[in-house]
């Protein structure tokens, strides 16, 4: 068993201080007394201690949708580091962006970095048969074409989402709505009749 006397500013046994058993003195390092049972026997020693630094530790961010909003990255690591990010999360950019975090002064950790992803939306591509529909009042079969990432499910005004893309529908305004396997949407506005 080890006991620990007068260390300024510990934090973790083994993770901020590292034991010199027997070292000479080291500037700015804190000197410890600390006791070992050694059999039945109590010995106290005096030792200096070598800081060691830490990374710093976030949880992860993302993945997260095209135009969504974006999080904001933490200014304090899960392990009580302060410090700043080299940028912000941007969503209007698709694809993988990272980022470094840079502790203030004089807390003995290192930078970290951090990769968020943005997912882009899934693209409406067409909506074709709105215009055969003559007068107002008549119906016609819609179908909706899209792109994205892996399943694309397709809704009308808000509808629960199915794997059809095809919709009959009476003359009016419309919204059509897409949704893919990352669940990022994306919705199109659409008139269902001829000008």
């Amino acid at each position: 068993m080890v006991t620990w006397e007068s260390i300024s500013n510990w934090k973790q046994l083994n993770n901020q201080w590292e034991l010199i058993l027997g070292s000479a003195s080291i500037s700015g390092a804190p000197l410890s007394l600390h006791m070992l049972m050694i059999g039945i026997h109590l010995r106290t020693f005096l030792t200096y201690l070598n800081h060691i630094n830490e990374m710093p530790v976030f949880d992860p961010i993302g993945p997260i949708c095209q135009n969504s909003s974006a999080p904001i990255l933490p200014s304090v690591s899960l392990n009580g580091y302060t410090g700043t990010w080299s940028g912000a999360i941007d969503s209007s950019i698709t694809g993988i962006q990272t980022f470094t975090f840079t502790p203030d002064a004089n807390q003995c950790s290192f930078t970290a970095q951090m990769n968020v992803e943005v997912y882009e939306l899934p693209q409406i591509v067409s909506i074709d048969g709105v215009n055969d529909i003559l007068c107002f009042g008549d119906s016609a079969a819609i179908e909706v074409l899209a792109s994205g990432s892996g399943f694309i499910g397709y809704q009308i005004d808000n509808s629960t989402y199915s794997n059809s893309n095809q919709f009959n529908i009476p003359s009016g305004n419309y919204e059509f709505g897409v949704i893919d396997e990352n669940g990022c949407t994306n919705i199109t506005e659409c008139s269902a009749y001829r000008t």
